[in-house]
């Protein structure tokens, strides 16, 4: 089942370090907003490296 909400970044953060323990949660919205940030500040609180994926490309289809 996929549950999707609107969040603030403040939920989005407690949401990661409440949920994203245990279940995969798939973060989108526009460009900038914060995404990328929120997941660095989750990966540090919980004491993990941040991996970062880049894929070149991956928007054309």
């Amino acid at each position: 089942m996929n549950l999707t909400t609107t969040v603030n970044q403040k939920q989005l953060l407690d949401i990661l370090l409440n949920v994203g323990l245990v279940r995969p949660v798939f973060i989108w919205g526009t460009v900038g907003i914060g995404k990328s940030s929120i997941v660095e500040q989750f990966a540090e609180q919980v004491g993990l490296p941040c991996v970062s994926l880049h894929c070149p490309g991956a928007d054309r289809r």
